[in-house]
């Protein structure tokens, strides 16, 4: 199927190393068994110096299924160094506000916090503030957004929340993309990318393995984007 439909009838295709899996159908309050499904290496991962264990989803929807939905805005210091490269961070305002609007990015409500817990903590870094003793103060604590749609509080958003009350990637993006026609394969892997030939070395096609092992090749007629994370991809 894979040789078959992508690069002929399909414009656009996904590819995922992790396997798709469904909230209602495959979601439960397991942990274990959800670490296993859902992380890359099964959340035993670790850095190559095997000092620190690197927490990844390998599924579609990545990471965004087992985070805890918890979005920030580039602070102001991240957006001056953005600037000293010449890029006018400024930009991304009208992109924030667009993406926030579409997934429900808000601030935590009342039946998601706990009380007692949030009023320690703010108790606390209001004591560190006054007695900061010159080691600089801390930013006063408030209630971190994040993209919840009707959160209950629950706490499993790290084994991916099967009440669907998390705007993942899997609950907006990826089905909004497949209405318009996107392919998404899940269980594959791209190896290699092939290119022609000129000075830009035009990418052609994309080496994919596939869970059986079996390598396919994917043409690529417009662009390849690469979208993943930043460690081991």
């Amino acid at each position: 199927r894979l040789g078959a439909a992508v690069g002929k009838n399909n414009s656009i295709c996904v590819i995922e190393r992790g396997g798709y899996y469904l909230p209602i159908r495959d979601f439960s309050d397991d942990e274990m068994r959800m670490t296993r499904m859902l992380y890359t290496e099964g959340g035993l991962e670790l850095s190559r110096g095997f000092d620190l264990k690197v927490l990844q989803g390998e599924c579609v929807g990545g990471t965004t299924v087992i985070n805890n939905a918890v979005c920030f805005r580039m602070p102001e210091v991240s957006q001056h160094e953005w600037g000293t490269f010449g890029v006018r961070a400024s930009d991304l305002d009208r992109h924030y506000d667009l993406v926030g609007n579409e997934i429900n990015i808000q601030p935590l409500s009342d039946i998601s916090v706990n009380k007692i817990a949030e009023s320690l903590f703010k108790d606390g870094v209001a004591s560190h503030n006054q007695s900061a003793l010159g080691m600089g103060t801390l930013t006063p604590a408030s209630r971190n957004s994040g993209n919840f749609n009707n959160c209950i509080g629950c706490g499993l958003c790290n084994v991916a929340c099967k009440y669907m009350r998390k705007l993942s990637v899997l609950e907006t993006y990826i089905p909004w993309a497949q209405a318009s026609g996107v392919m998404v394969i899940p269980n594959v892997g791209g190896v290699q990318c092939e290119t022609d030939n000129s000075p830009r070395k035009r990418i052609t096609s994309v080496i994919v393995r596939k869970s059986s092992g079996e390598l396919r090749k994917i043409k690529i007629r417009k662009a390849l984007i690469v979208s993943a994370g930043a460690i081991a991809s």
